[in-house]
């Protein structure tokens, strides 16, 4: 698999522009995707640092995009753009209410 390549930075500044999710700081980054409404509808937590991030870590964050880990990696790799992205995600918080 090819998420090991992607580093906590990459990953958080693709969440915050295409996502619009913004992030506190603690120990770790720590943003909420929101849904239609502006409701919170999934926490993501993203690790400090530059190194790469690990394989089930990666799937973390993807399940709190809300996302599987292949759409995840098409998101940070720039190839899922951030209209499709929205798709999934109010179709999924349709769901939720």
């Amino acid at each position: 698999m090819s998420n090991g390549k992607f580093n906590s930075d990459d990953i958080k500044a693709k969440c915050e522009t295409k996502g619009d999710v913004s992030f506190r700081s603690g120990k770790h980054f720590v943003g909420y995707v929101l849904g239609k409404g502006g409701e919170k509808v999934s926490r993501v937590t993203i690790p400090k640092g530059r190194k790469p991030v690990p394989p089930k870590t990666f799937k973390d964050i993807a399940g709190g995009m809300l996302l599987d880990v292949g759409q995840m990696t098409e998101f940070v790799a720039c190839s899922l753009k951030k209209p499709a992205y929205r798709k999934i995600v109010d179709g999924l918080s349709d769901d939720i209410n």
